[in-house]
């Protein structure tokens, strides 16, 4: 029966899709939930207390012969995990002081050492990285892409999940998944996120802005050549999201 649901911290279109048995398509593209598409733009990136509709599932009628076996099959509801895997190799060294000059009598003599070279900090992508991801009794292993990417497909339902990266080595990484958590871009915890997903520590998750959030998004505005504010303004948003993916 078509109703309403609030969405819980958690779930995305996919669960949606996966619980109710209704195509996510046929959810989002859904006259009721124009609105909602309206403001959130991205149906993988909902928020806890957004409410959608949610439409009857179709029913498929089959005419098959009587007096024979007949074998139905039921596919099970996938979606797949995109995930790029890079290394900041960190700002490049400052160069060297000037030599001094020739002559001893410098009151003739000014200068100064250059600036360090300025810019956007680009992360490497890691190809051929051996992985396992685990999601709940469901393993699966790979290796990254040769643009960095770990690119599966998972169940629909998945919400946490465990991704070891170079597994058995003395570089061996472990990175905890939360699938379906992340909130949009104009809300502070959606900033955070994305944040936090790329090494910018902003102490927490939630909505108040903090110097800790601060913090993160001067250092994060630094890398990419943002005059560094410690303020979200429209052009950090949409570096973010570039950064990020999503």
């Amino acid at each position: 029966m078509a109703s309403n649901h609030e969405l819980r911290s958690g779930e995305c279109i996919n669960t949606l899709a996966h619980d109710y048995k209704v195509p996510w398509e046929k959810i989002w593209n859904h006259p009721n939930n124009a609105e909602l598409k309206q403001k959130r733009k991205d149906p993988n990136v909902l928020k806890a207390g957004d409410t959608i509709f949610i439409p009857d599932k179709e029913q498929k009628t089959v005419s098959v012969a009587t007096g024979k076996a007949h074998k139905f099959v039921v596919k099970g509801s996938k979606t797949h995990l995109r995930l790029r895997i890079v290394i900041d190799e960190g700002p490049p060294p400052e160069p060297p002081p000037a030599p001094p000059p020739p002559s001893a009598d410098r009151r003739n003599v000014s200068g100064e050492d250059p600036d360090p070279p300025k810019g956007k900090r680009e992360d490497k992508p890691r190809p051929g990285i051996a992985y396992v991801l685990e999601l709940g009794d469901r393993v699966i292993k790979g290796t990254t892409d040769g643009d960095g990417y770990v690119n599966c497909e998972i169940p629909a339902n998945a919400q946490k999940g465990k991704l070891v990266l170079q597994p058995g080595t003395p570089h061996e990484t472990e990175i905890e998944l939360n699938l379906g958590h992340l909130d949009p871009i104009d809300e502070v915890s959606g900033v955070k996120q994305r944040l936090r997903n790329l090494c910018f520590d902003c102490g927490d998750d939630n909505d108040e802005e903090t110097p800790d959030f601060a913090a993160a998004v001067r250092a994060f505005q630094t890398k990419h050549a943002l005059t560094a504010t410690g303020e979200v303004d429209d052009e950090t948003r949409a570096e973010l999201l570039k950064a990020h993916g999503n």
